[in-house]
């Protein structure tokens, strides 16, 4: 839950407004990289912070990366992570779309682009719509073999992400 909401706001204040006339596409590189502080971490994003580590991590950046505010009943932000660890000789970055209520608290998040590089390579981007659609594409080249897939997400009007399945008869 957010601790003030003038911290919010100024947090929000500071970050990008994303416009989607239609749709716009997400992916690792199309994103901006805010840092975000450790303070603005435990407040507003628990779904991500504390992370994960071991003694042999390296410790995860963070970042804001822009928000859409235009519904009424929450917001979306887009939230990045990059880790780096050089003994295993692994990257990895990802794009979070996070809705928060409008005080700050968070809500849902979803993981809309990544990439990442070892034995296969993993590349995810997604499509954002207006109308609260997402489509994520995710593609895997493992030895030279291709894998890939797509899912859809609707976000419903108490910002939550529900997975939309495309069934075939």
């Amino acid at each position: 839950m957010a601790q003030n909401a003038s911290d919010y706001n100024n947090l929000l204040r500071k970050t990008r407004e994303i416009v989607i006339i239609d749709s716009i596409l997400v992916e690792v590189n199309s994103v901006e990289h805010i840092v975000l502080d450790t303070n603005t971490l435990k407040n507003y994003f628990q779904m991500f912070y504390p992370p994960l580590t071991t003694r042999r991590s390296n410790a995860m950046e963070y970042f804001i990366s822009g928000k859409i505010t235009t519904h009424p009943n929450f917001n979306m932000l887009l939230v990045s992570t990059r880790k780096e660890e050089e003994e295993d000789d692994v990257y990895s970055e990802s794009v979070y779309l996070l809705t928060t209520k409008k005080d700050g608290s968070n809500i849902s998040a979803i993981a809309i682009a990544s990439k990442r590089e070892k034995n296969a390579i993993v590349n995810t981007s997604s499509w954002l719509h207006k109308d609260n659609r997402v489509f994520v594409t995710t593609r895997i080249d493992s030895k030279g073999k291709i894998f890939g897939g797509l899912s859809e997400y609707r976000i419903n009007d108490a910002g939550m992400f529900i997975n939309h399945p495309h069934w075939t008869k």
